[in-house]
């Protein structure tokens, strides 16, 4: 299949982005979205079987339900190999040269795809939004597949395809229903990793998750995936692993001290402890990536240090182990605020 439509498709969205955000990031604004869709239906009827065109992208009064039977052909013919053959005559995959297979159509397509379920994600409707969630599931799937089929040394999305639906994937963290937030936070967490660079990955979490001002819950649970990230990915390679500018991270981070809501500021002092323990100068070196803090904040992180590992590291130990105010701890924190204030 030919890709170079879709390298067409990237270079216009980079045009079009504005002050370097793309449009895909923008969908909670419902002009934005009904302007992308249409925009959308156009890329796709060059593409897309017509009656899938017409359930995808409907506008009658059973649109709900057209746009769900549209999404579950798209999952099925993937997710059943044999009825890609019997419904378009077309095998999954086929690896002799210069041959067709649906996986490379729905690869050459998959900005597209991407687009769509982003848009689905912002429905009112659960049956489409879990359906959403199934395809992307699939397509990460089918990526990995195609790389073996292939014999590809790593399968990937690239940063236009990532940015396509990793913002809608964030805003779902936020969702009211558990199972809602439970299947994008595994899908962030669990599978994109398998195709896209942690370090880029931390910074999409902090693009658009972290530093979501409307939304709560999505910084708290986007603060919650970046805590797993350095727990998990970094493997024994240090916060290099998995954050590419510390400098730039930690400080945006250290603002949810500040925060209104609880969970955040709990979620906040998480990652940080977190950074510190991966930190070679631990403590010490933490306070001076937070920068400058309001009295309360660095209090609120200093005691949380003190029940962390990163006071055994870092500050000699107290009466029992516990550290006392006006440990090396509370003075490193002092002594980075005074720092940053001349």
């Amino acid at each position: 299949c030919d890709h170079r439509a879709k390298e067409q498709r990237a270079r216009r969205d980079m045009a079009t982005s504005s002050h370097g955000v793309p449009r895909w990031a923008q969908l909670g604004d419902a002009r934005v979205r009904a302007d992308l869709e249409s925009q959308l239906s156009e890329q796709a009827a060059q593409h897309f079987n017509p009656l899938i065109h017409r359930q995808l992208f409907s506008t009658s009064h059973y649109k709900d339900r057209d746009n769900l039977n549209g999404l579950t052909t798209i999952d099925e013919v993937i997710s059943i190999p044999a009825l890609s053959q019997q419904r378009f005559n077309l095998a999954l995959f086929d690896t002799s040269p210069d041959a067709d297979s649906l996986a490379m159509r729905y690869l050459a397509n998959i900005d597209i795809l991407l687009k769509y379920i982003s848009i689905r994600m912002y429905d009112g409707s659960t049956h489409t939004l879990v359906k959403s969630f199934d395809l992307v599931e699939r397509l990460v799937q089918l990526t990995e597949d195609n790389r073996q089929q292939q014999q590809e040394a790593q399968a990937s999305w690239s940063d236009y395809e990532v940015q396509a639906v990793l913002p809608a994937l964030i805003s779902r963290l936020g969702d009211a229903k558990e199972i809602v937030r439970a299947r994008a936070r595994r899908i962030l967490t669990q599978l994109v990793i398998h195709l896209y660079p942690t370090t880029k990955l931390f910074t999409v979490f902090l693009e658009h998750g972290v530093t979501n001002r409307s939304n709560a819950r999505v910084r708290q649970e986007s603060l919650d995936c970046i805590s797993f990230l350095i727990r998990e990915r970094t493997a024994g390679c240090g916060l290099s692993a998995v954050c590419a500018q510390p400098s730039r991270a930690v400080p945006i981070i250290a603002q949810g001290i500040a925060d209104r809501d609880s969970s955040v500021r709990t979620a906040t002092l998480n990652v940080l402890v977190a950074v510190g323990e991966q930190l070679p100068g631990g403590a010490e070196e933490l306070w001076r990536l937070c920068g400058r803090l309001a009295e309360k904040e660095r209090t609120m992180l200093e005691e949380k240090i003190k029940r962390s590992s990163i006071a055994m590291e870092s500050a000699a130990p107290g009466v029992g182990g516990a550290q006392r105010p006006g440990s090396r701890i509370g003075m490193m924190g002092s002594a980075a605020a005074a720092g940053a204030g001349r």
